[in-house]
């Protein structure tokens, strides 16, 4: 059945209150949390897939630059899940991480030698 106008102006105005009370919700939550409000922050998309690796280039004190990966991005790199790879995350199992603060990072030379490590040679059949 088709709304009649009235009805159809009535849901759009209802639809622009809901709107408005969620970003006026989300605006208070950030600013009690001591976070800028959403329209200032820049969004940074990143790839789940990491895009081929290129030369590092040196870094600070001639050391090379490291390429950490988060969690999905690990995982994705792996073909693995992400309960997968927490489970092979050290200390539970074999994969190294490196943490800051709460986020847990992957360096990519590390999942490399990792996967070195972990592969299976073939038997020689007799």
């Amino acid at each position: 059945m088709k709304p009649t106008q009235r009805e159809a102006a009535a849901m759009s105005r209802l639809a622009d209150a809901a709107m408005e009370f969620l970003m006026a919700f989300e605006e208070g939550r950030t600013l009690r949390r001591g976070q800028r409000p959403r329209e200032e922050v820049a969004v940074r998309v990143e790839h789940v897939h990491p895009q081929p690796q290129q030369p590092e280039k040196p870094g600070r004190g001639g050391e090379r630059s490291r390429t950490l990966l988060t969690a999905k991005q690990a995982a994705a790199e792996l073909s693995i899940g992400d309960r997968t790879l927490w489970t092979m995350t050290a200390p539970r199992g074999p994969l190294p991480s490196v943490r800051i603060g709460r986020a847990v990072r992957y360096d990519l030379d590390d999942l490399h030698a990792a996967i070195a490590q972990m592969r299976v040679k073939p038997r020689r059949s007799s």
